[in-house]
């Protein structure tokens, strides 16, 4: 009987640690730089709507390097970034909000 209520504890305690805040992944921050991008690109369509592919950005990969909590729901964060051939090492932060990681600057 005790197995059983170790091995309960310890599917309980990880839920609750699921929950908890933690750093942004890989995955949040390149969905969040991305968001931002796409609504660069966005402004500028609305601007000019013929704009040729090749003026707008697009993102193709990002590489945590590490990330440093600054606040309850901000990290400052490095990171490798490609954005359409230039390819660099980049200091960006971001927000939790109730949407998930929003990049608020770097």
């Amino acid at each position: 009987m005790k197995k059983y209520t170790f091995v309960a504890a310890v599917i309980i305690s990880s839920f609750m640690l699921a929950g908890c805040d933690s750093e942004p992944s890989e995955q949040d921050m390149f969905n969040a730089l991305n968001q931002s991008i796409e609504s660069g690109n966005s402004a500028v369509r609305a601007i000019n709507p013929n704009v040729p592919e090749a003026m707008l950005r697009t993102l193709k990969t990002v590489k945590k390097i590490d990330c440093i909590n600054e606040s309850d729901k901000s990290y400052k964060c490095n990171a490798e970034v490609t954005i359409n051939n230039e390819h660099r090492t980049t200091t960006l932060k971001f927000l939790k909000n109730d949407d998930g990681w929003k990049l608020i600057g770097n």
